[in-house]
């Protein structure tokens, strides 16, 4: 089983064609559930920095998308990342066991920021 963390905190994502504000909703050794009002296409490569203590770039692949709509209509879009790299200065993780060991450094790190929501779920 594989642990999801529930957070909230402002991110950009740099797709092959355009800069995007968004905001990562959850985040594992695995993969991170991002939000935009941009829609991210499966099978895209895409970098997710947040800027934190210390900026944090996560490297990975789009694998799916949902269109959602608020109660006053307006459209938002959620996109679930696999991810394969995660670099902060002087540190790049890509295999499964180097992210778990950096993951509660950056979950502290979110935490330690003025924009966070941090939640544990299984």
């Amino acid at each position: 089983m594989v642990i999801r963390y529930k957070v909230s905190v402002p991110a950009t994502v740099h797709s092959p064609l355009e800069e995007i504000p968004a905001e990562m909703k959850e985040l594992s050794i695995m993969g991170a559930r991002i939000r935009s009002q941009r829609l991210l296409l499966p099978e895209t490569t895409v970098k997710i920095y947040l800027d934190l203590d210390q900026t944090v770039l996560f490297v990975g692949e789009i694998v799916w998308v949902l269109t959602c709509f608020e109660n006053d209509g307006k459209c938002f879009h959620e996109a679930g990342l696999r991810i394969h790299e995660i670099a902060m200065p002087g540190l790049k993780a890509t295999g499964l066991a180097a992210r778990a060991e950096v993951l509660p450094d950056i979950l502290l790190s979110i935490k330690a920021s003025e924009d966070f929501t941090l939640d544990r779920t299984a």
